[in-house]
């Protein structure tokens, strides 16, 4: 309950960053040049707070998969998602 909780208040802050950065910004277009420059940074910080817990909770989420032995494909490039694609396919016709 508690790491609920802690992932949680980031993302709410976060959330609130973005939405008071929306404000700033809205603000400044009226003229306070100060205003727009504090809502521009309160987005990218409340963005990254998002980011940095979503991230967070999609590692522990595949690790939980792993322990399990369940483990995503993951290919090295674009190339070779496509050529295992290819051969999928054709092996179905």
């Amino acid at each position: 309950m508690i790491e609920a909780v802690n992932k949680f208040i980031p993302i709410f802050v976060g959330l609130l960053l973005i939405l008071r950065g929306l404000l700033w910004i809205a603000d400044g277009k009226n003229g306070n040049k100060r205003s727009y420059f504090f809502g521009i940074t309160a987005i990218v910080v409340g963005i990254i707070m998002f980011i940095t817990v979503f991230l967070q909770v999609l590692n522990k989420y595949l690790a939980e998969y792993e322990k399990a032995g369940i483990r995503p494909r993951h290919f090295e490039s674009m190339t070779e998602y496509t050529e295992d694609y290819n051969k999928e396919i054709s092996e179905e016709i």
